[in-house]
């Protein structure tokens, strides 16, 4: 039984009494009892307007639901309730009420998942659909069973969700379980926004809401704005919109700011601007600091973020990193010394990236280097300090790159490096200055640094360098890596792809300074097995040594490291080499021995 008003249609409290007035707007109310036939809502006495069914009484309505599921008739069963001896009465009674005491308890569960949720009536709309099937068979009722959940919180709502034999409940169960931040349960939520209806709209308000937007880092192109939009909460919609960048209603805008739900207040100042609350809010729990530091930070006001930042959770701390590293016009201003320190006390590639990227903007040398040292061989950091716009000049470049060298972390493949090498934004000099800084590994990168250099103009000096390196005193990967440089190079330019060099007294002072030190370094490869194992460089050896006449081993007869350099040719020539280096070789030794004529 209950009553509702003949005016407004408004249910009344469970304390109304007859001839009370409707407590919300003051007109007649009547009191209503279901048809035990047609189970709709009918004012009590008389027989149903809907099927014309007589009416049995709030008492009876039980005992004749029951009845009905034995075949009788709409017109019998006024009768035989009436008729019926009480205690028979009372059997049908009872069995009815066990029934309904389990429609109570699934409806119990709805009205507590409904407490955390923003669209209000599924509970009633839950038992009126349950009521109105009543009663059920034996089967029917030992499916809807209903086992005992813990009595609170989100323990409660996972019971639930684990045994609740409605769909439509463990959905919006789940739900709940997000506006109880619960983001492992967003999938799934995100999922509903799909199926349309006042379900869509819940789930749609739950991952736009400002709280899992920060917690999960949403961005505008990763919720359902559209199906958000078409929900009833016009404040909620209107705060969800301007959180995501979208055009929202004004007037509603400002409801929400005077609104008694605090979080709806909180977000409304939030996207509204609010500088008082904003800065307030950083004293506030975890997620309403992470938010309200990244509106500051998007809106610039990064001195209001100095004293928080350096203690803020590491999660707000990124947030607030990436609003301003994102954004094109974004920059630290005053965090720029506590955010290199975050940096390079940091191991969250994501966060030293944002970092990277954003101090990179416009930097100075100083602030350069410590990205450079921090940066973690980060591509993305690299790439920024090699831009154009960071306004470093060659020779600052040169030192940011001296320190990457050091680190290790300099890659030829990091798009900033080849584009810096390509446009001149290093010096001529940068290979040779940094080459001993580094191991082996950054020795070979800086090989294909100079190669793009090469490519693009013909380097005197670089070139003279690139050639000490294959003589020098260096592994034999990185004498390869030197030679591939300088034959890439070649390819590009008019020496061919063997270059200019060759074994004659000028070409050797002209690219080393002294003919005995180069025969030092020859010596040197000559006597390294892997070295003469190198695919491209044993062509070059052989095309140089292969030129050896008599004119030119006479010139370097005159330098006293001449016969030990023939020695190593001739000891090389036996090694398992490949064939023509092997007789270019034993040629080289013959005629300087004078067992050939050069021809």
């Amino acid at each position: 039984m209950r009553a509702v008003c003949e005016s407004c249609a408004r249910p009344q409290p469970v304390d109304w009494r007859a001839g009370d007035l409707c407590v919300h707007c003051g007109g007649q109310a009547r009191a209503e009892e279901r048809c035990f036939w047609c189970n709709t809502w009918q004012p009590a006495g008389g027989f149903c307007r809907g099927c014309g069914a007589e009416q049995v009484g709030h008492e009876a309505y039980g005992a004749a639901r029951m009845l009905t599921l034995s075949g009788a008739d709409m017109f019998s069963i006024p009768k035989m309730v009436r008729e019926m001896d009480p205690a028979r009465l009372a059997v049908f009674g009872d069995k009815y009420a066990r029934q309904r005491a389990l429609v109570s308890r699934h409806v119990d569960d709805l009205s507590f998942v409904e407490g955390f949720l923003k669209h209000k009536g599924w509970a009633a709309e839950l038992e009126d659909e349950l009521v109105t099937s009543l009663p059920w068979s034996d089967d029917t009722a030992a499916a809807y069973k209903h086992a005992g959940a813990p009595a609170e919180g989100v323990e409660r709502l996972q019971a639930i969700i684990d045994r609740t034999p409605f769909e439509q409940t463990q959905c919006l169960a789940i739900v709940a379980m997000l506006w109880n931040q619960q983001w492992d349960q967003l999938r799934k939520v995100a999922s509903y926004t799909r199926g349309g209806g006042r379900l869509a709209h819940e789930a749609a308000l739950a991952v736009t809401w400002w709280r899992t937007a920060t917690a999960c880092g949403l961005s505008r192109h990763q919720v359902p704005l559209e199906t958000m939009a078409c929900a009833e909460l016009s404040e909620e919609v209107a705060v969800r919109l301007a959180w995501f960048e979208r055009e929202a209603d004004p007037v509603a805008l400002a409801s929400a700011r005077a609104s008694r739900d605090p979080d709806l207040a909180l977000a409304a100042a939030m996207v509204t601007g609010d500088m008082a609350v904003l800065r307030a809010s950083l004293t506030g729990d975890l997620l309403t600091q992470q938010a309200a530091a990244a509106s500051l930070a998007a809106r610039g006001e990064t001195a209001a973020l100095l004293g928080w930042l350096r203690g803020a959770d590491p999660d707000a701390q990124r947030d607030v990193i990436r609003v301003l590293a994102h954004d094109e016009d974004g920059r630290a201003g005053v965090l720029t010394p506590m955010l290199l320190d975050i940096m390079e006390a940091s191991e969250d590639e994501r966060l030293i990236v944002d970092i990277g990227r954003l101090l990179a903007r416009e930097t100075t040398l100083a602030v350069a280097v410590r990205i450079a040292a921090a940066c973690r061989r980060e591509i993305y950091v690299v790439q920024a300090l090699m831009k154009e716009d960071t306004g470093l000049a060659p020779a600052d470049l040169a030192v940011v790159g001296a320190e990457l060298v050091k680190r290790g972390y300099l890659r030829h493949s990091m798009y900033g490096v080849s584009e810096a090498a390509r446009r001149g934004a290093f010096p001529d000099d940068f290979v040779p200055g940094v080459f001993e800084l580094g191991d082996a590994e950054q020795k070979i990168e800086l090989c294909r640094v100079a190669e793009e250099q090469l490519r693009e103009r013909d380097i005197e000096v670089l070139h003279a360098f690139l050639l000490r390196t294959v003589f020098g005193p260096q592994t034999h990967k990185v004498r390869a890596a030197a030679w591939w440089a300088l034959s890439r190079g070649y390819a590009r330019q008019k020496y061919g792809w063997f270059g200019p060099f060759e074994l004659t007294v000028p070409a050797i002072e002209r690219f080393f300074g002294g003919v005995p030190a180069f025969m030092e370094g020859f010596i040197g490869v000559l006597e390294d097995y892997d070295t003469l194992k190198e695919v491209g460089l044993f062509d070059f050896l052989h095309r140089i040594t292969a030129d050896l006449d008599a004119e030119r081993i006479d010139a370097l007869r005159a330098y006293p490291p001449c016969e030990r350099l023939f020695a190593a040719m001739d000891a090389a020539s036996r090694q398992d080499v490949w064939s023509f280096l092997k007789k270019s070789l034993e040629r080289a030794v013959r005629r300087y021995r004078g067992e050939e004529e050069a021809a």
